[in-house]
């Protein structure tokens, strides 16, 4: 076996980045514990020690071309909205391997902006990162700028199942607000690409002084709202590969929202198991720490007793924007938990 194949055929071995120059994929190496340790599958949260291979893409073409199109399991989302709980859900040896925000999907959403990827360079490398893990069926939780693709993956998956994962606007603004000047930051930089991936002619998109006049949270509700459009979209478009689940239909019946998932997915996850494990009592980012609702609504107290009058004007603002009245809550269709009922 070449060292190519030996690769290809090591589902340790993660599809990372691209290097365009070379026309070459960069690998890194992780294990489960790996896939666990890390937040996020990239850099600032791989051990300096994690091995690094590189494989010629046209080794990755030839590959892929002797096998069908891969299936695909997708959990897609806006951001601050309990998807990395899902993905500590499924993660469970024996049934299936979650991923999560694999770095190359961002960078292939860039090659999109700019006309520069092919369906079969999108195609080989998904199929790459949907070897199965140790022979479990892989989940994949996109970062929320590669969101643009969705649209690629259920028409070119063989077949797509894709899971939306939401959040209210306030409770999206509320963790937006507790994250800081550099959480901040992040979101205006969300809301400039996706007010170019999903663009609302009319909706500050075509005037420069009035969108440097928005706040930070009006930048990040703006973000919200065009993905949550989007999201509309693709339920609408594709009823049988979507489902939608918002986070407070989530909370209120987490083992039964978790049932449903696995069973639309087609993923064998044992959700008592999990559940006696402890996965609804860590935090889904931080797995040593304990989580329990009453901890949770003390900190969304604590943070609108600091950020709270920021986010009446904030949400005032949105729903004077919007023309409507009362709690602004899109409520997208093909809602997970009113389909499998």
């Amino acid at each position: 076996m070449s060292n190519a194949e030996a690769l290809l055929a090591d589902s340790h071995w993660l599809p990372h980045r691209l290097n365009r120059d070379s026309d070459r994929l960069i690998l890194r190496r992780l294990d489960r514990a790996a896939h666990e340790r890390a937040t996020f599958l990239e850099e600032s949260y791989f051990d300096e020690t994690m091995p690094e291979a590189e494989l010629a893409m046209d080794d990755v073409r030839h590959w892929a071309a002797e096998r069908a199109r891969p299936e695909m399991r997708l959990l897609v989302h806006p951001s601050m909205a309990l998807s990395t709980l899902t993905t500590r859900l499924f993660d469970q040896p024996g049934s299936a391997m979650a991923y999560k925000e694999p770095i190359l999907l961002s960078q292939l959403a860039k090659l999109e902006r700019v006309g520069l990827l092919s369906d079969g360079d999108s195609d080989a490398l998904m199929a790459l990162l949907f070897r199965p893990f140790d022979g479990d069926p892989v989940l994949i939780k996109p970062g929320s700028p590669a969101n643009r693709l969705a649209t690629r993956w259920l028409v070119r998956g063989n077949p797509c199942r894709m899971l939306i994962q939401t959040a209210p606007v306030r409770d999206f603004l509320r963790s937006v607000a507790k994250r800081g000047t550099q959480g901040r930051t992040i979101y205006r930089r969300l809301y400039a690409l996706v007010r170019s991936d999903f663009p609302l002619p009319g909706l500050y998109d075509d005037d420069d002084a009035e969108r440097f006049e928005l706040t930070d949270l009006q930048c990040a509700a703006l973000a919200w709202f065009h993905q949550m459009l989007f999201f509309g979209r693709l339920a609408e478009g594709f009823p049988a590969a979507v489902r939608t689940l918002d986070s407070v239909d989530y909370l209120a019946a987490p083992e039964a929202s978790a049932t449903a998932i696995a069973g639309f997915l087609n993923l064998p996850i044992d959700v008592r198991k999990q559940a006696e494990a402890g996965v609804f009592a860590r935090h889904s980012k931080t797995s040593t720490r304990a989580f329990d609702p009453a901890e949770r609504d003390r900190e969304q107290a604590a943070i609108e007793a600091v950020h709270g009058r920021e986010l009446d004007e904030v949400t005032e603002w949105f729903e004077t924007l919007l023309d409507a009245d009362g709690a602004v809550r899109i409520d997208l269709p093909q809602r997970l938990l009113a389909v499998a009922a």
